[in-house]
């Protein structure tokens, strides 16, 4: 029982680390999106970089939940991202993998 009391203890460990670093990473990039840009070559280089970020800490929050990054679960990131922030936030930290691949096509039917 400890065992597990620790696992879940670690596992959430890692979660609020993710947490922050994503926050601090947000920070940065608000901070980085006020900076002018010259030319949309620029902005475009931003915007891929903010994206990529996203992407990244999309991808470990579900590794932390469930172990690995399987087909299953990375095909539906892209649409995902879509998503504001703190909702996609709030989906991956509480529904279960049936639920969170439901409304993008993806799960077990």
């Amino acid at each position: 029982m400890s065992s597990v009391c620790c696992w879940r203890s670690r596992k959430m460990l890692i979660v609020k680390i993710l947490l922050q670093k994503l926050v601090y990473k947000r920070a940065i990039a608000f901070k980085f999106e006020r900076l002018p840009v010259n030319g949309t070559k620029a902005l475009k280089w931003r915007e891929d970089a903010v994206q990529e970020e996203w992407r990244e800490m999309t991808e470990n929050l579900l590794i932390v939940r469930w172990g690995s990054l399987d087909e299953e679960l990375s095909s539906p990131i892209a649409l995902m991202l879509q998503l504001p922030i703190e909702e996609l936030t709030h989906l991956l930290l509480t529904l279960s993998r049936e639920e969170l691949l439901e409304p993008f096509g993806g799960g077990s039917n």
